[in-house]
């Protein structure tokens, strides 16, 4: 019987961890959710100007959003 009770509580810490997963899978769903809309906006950004190109992707590369996308 002590073996029994033994399994129980790993169980129950098993089941325990799982709910925090789950949770912790739909925070970063949420997050990524989150973060696609604007880079699908960012997909479709023209910019005709040279100049404002090229200031605008160095701004990109300086925040890290042009190495995050390239990931």
């Amino acid at each position: 019987i002590p073996q029994i009770v033994k399994l129980v509580d790993h169980l129950r810490d098993l089941i325990g961890s799982l709910a925090d997963a789950k949770e912790v899978v739909q925070d970063i769903a949420s997050t990524l959710e989150t973060i696609q809309h604007p880079l699908t906006a960012l997909e479709q950004l023209a910019i005709s100007d040279h100049a404002t190109y090229a200031e605008a992707k160095s701004d990109l590369e300086n925040t890290g959003v042009a190495e995050a996308v390239n990931r």
